[in-house]
Order: structure tokens, then C-alpha cells, then sequence
């Protein structure tokens, strides 16, 4: 198949039915050293409890310097503070640097605290419920993550009880000492080294054993 965009290739997997459980979706020059197991185990406790269909993950890094630092877009999103649920997401649009989040009375209804955020970076890993798959197919002009699958749900996941989660690195409880890690890591990492700019500051964090330790 001549797959041009991720919801192509997600659309090739569900015709051919090779994924019937729940799978990770990241790319190929992605860098990390957390432990999966942990979060496959969140997020499928998350799928009986709150009808999530997938957990996006994420990390901390300063406000404003995603463009400088990854050449990204800057984004701000807001979450149940509970929960960690996936309520909004806005990102610069205007390329001016500037990420605009807009405040729903929606939000509010059965909760009483929303994080409003502009210091979290998705490292583009995605814990995925098989209904990813089937989403996609439904949907056949969706073809990017964030801009069509993430929006789309944001906007219609409420009616059909399907939710997005965010977990982050810092959040994770670290791995004890086993035999199979006898020197598990410090502190948990991820990036994407999808331009120049993120792989140069990737490069900088494995020669800083920043991303190994």
C-alpha cells in the first residue's frame, strides 16, 4: 500500500487485522528509556473505568521553548485535575508563537478544578486502544494525529464515551532494582528527533546522559 500519512498506514493495519489488543504508536526516531509495562497498565485501567481510548504521553520542559529548543509549535492543553483527562488542546496555528486555549463552561460540568497548561510536550508515543484503529477507519479524511484524531475526538469523543488521557514522564513511579534492570533509570525521557532542531538538543541530552540516566 502507498501510505502517505499515519491515518493511511492505521487504516491498512485494521483492514488487515494484525492488532486486536492494545499496542503503542510512536515513531522510528524516537529516543526514551521509561518502563511500558507500567503505562499499558494505566491506561487499560483507564479504558474500563473512564472509556479511554488512548493515553497520550508527555513530558515537562519550560514554557516558550518548544519552537527554540524542538522546533515545535508551542501548545497549551487542559486537563481534568483529577482524572488527567484530555479536555482541550490548542496549539500556534498562526506560526506567531502564540497557543490561544479558550475557556468552555463545559469543562466544569462534574468536575471542579481544570489544569490549563503551556509546559507539557507530547513525545508523540501513544498508548492506543484497538478502537484507534477502527476510528480511523470510520473516518477516512482523518490522516494526522493531533490536527484530525485528537481535535476530532476532543470535539465528538464525549457523545460516543470515548476519552483521551495524558500521562507524564514525572508522573511515573520509578522501577524498582530487578534482575532484568539491575540499574534502572533515574529519571524518565523521551523525544522524537523529527527535525534538526530536536535532534540536535536530543544529542546534546544523550552526550549530557541526561536521556540515560
Amino acid at each position: 500500500h502507498a501510505c502517505k500519512s499515519v491515518g493511511d498506514t492505521l487504516r491498512v493495519v485494521y483492514e488487515r487485522g494484525t492488532i486486536r489488543t492494545d499496542f503503542v504508536l510512536c515513531f522510528g526516531d524516537t529516543v526514551a528509556n521509561f518502563p511500558l509495562r507500567s503505562l499499558v497498565a494505566a491506561h487499560r485501567t483507564r479504558v474500563k473505568k473512564e472509556g479511554s481510548v488512548m493515553t497520550i504521553v508527555g513530558r515537562r520542559v519550560s514554557p516558550g521553548t518548544r519552537r527554540a529548543r524542538y522546533g515545535e509549535a508551542e501548545v497549551q492543553i487542559a486537563l481534568d485535575n483529577v482524572t488527567s483527562q484530555l479536555l482541550a488542546l490548542a496549539d500556534d496555528d498562526n506560526d506567531d508563537g502564540v497557543a490561544t486555549l479558550r475557556v468552555n463552561r463545559e469543562w466544569f460540568e462534574g468536575r471542579f478544578v481544570v489544569k490549563c497548561r503551556s509546559d507539557v510536550q507530547e513525545t508523540q508515543i501513544y498508548i492506543c486502544s484497538p478502537e484507534v484503529l477502527s476510528l480511523f477507519q470510520d473516518n477516512f479524511d482523518w490522516e494526522h494525529l493531533r490536527k484530525d484524531f485528537v481535535q476530532g475526538m476532543l470535539i465528538e469523543g464525549a457523545e460516543l464515551g470515548k476519552n483521551l488521557h495524558v500521562t507524564l514522564l514525572e508522573d511515573l513511579q520509578p522501577v524498582p532494582d530487578t534482575p532484568a534492570v539491575p540499574k534502572p533509570p533515574t529519571h524518565y525521557y523521551a523525544c522524537r528527533a523529527h527535525n534538526l532542531r530536536a535532534y540536535a538538543a536530543m544529542a546534546r541530552d544523550v552526550m549530557k546522559r541526561y536521556a540515560c540516566e
